[in-house]
């Protein structure tokens, strides 16, 4: 997997490159996500009106996912999850931290990546691994906007790969709900 990690890797210094550049409001929703999984009971994430980024991603997946990655975040920075006092808390730790747990999120990207490729020719394997790890399209829309869409698409990369395998069963343990 030598190559792979060295691509990996040139994306990801590519990634952290765009720690300091824009962001959307998707910044401020997924920081008060954060907040929002880690301080309150699970029957109270989808009725808090404490900000007007309600959360609007299925339970059994995206938003346990945000409480999950709550847990370093208030270590990194404790005002990243409060629900009241972290709202448009837009401080280097936050941005820094969202930004890498996008970076972070897309090993399931690379996993995806290597599952679907592994019998692949070495050329198609790393030009797959490159065109998909450094897709301008990922980029932007993950690394500007916060997005974790590689997370996902890592996640339905495994799935075809055990389809491409015959193993349909194992397709159910890859499902985010």
């Amino acid at each position: 997997m030598g190559d792979q990690c060295r691509i990996f890797f040139l994306a990801l210094c590519l990634k952290l490159l765009l720690i300091p550049t824009y962001r959307s409001t998707d910044f401020e929703v997924h920081r008060h996500w954060l907040a929002l999984t880690s301080s309150l009971p699970l029957s109270r994430w989808y009725l808090d009106t404490s900000s007007p980024w309600t959360l609007d991603y299925p339970p059994l997946f995206f938003a346990h996912f945000s409480l999950l990655l709550s847990l370093p975040a208030s270590l990194v920075d404790p005002a990243i999850t409060d629900l009241f006092a972290g709202q448009n808390y837009a401080a280097q730790s936050a941005v820094s931290f969202l930004r890498l747990s996008v970076a972070a999120s897309d090993l399931f990207l690379l996993a995806g990546v290597h599952r679907l490729s592994k019998h692949f020719p070495p050329l198609q394997k790393r030009l797959t691994l490159a065109l998909i790890l450094c897709s301008p399209a990922l980029l932007i829309v993950d690394h500007i906007h916060f997005q974790y869409n590689g997370f996902l698409l890592g996640i339905l990369l495994i799935s075809l790969s055990f389809i491409a395998e015959g193993r349909d069963l194992a397709v159910g343990s890859c499902s985010p709900s």
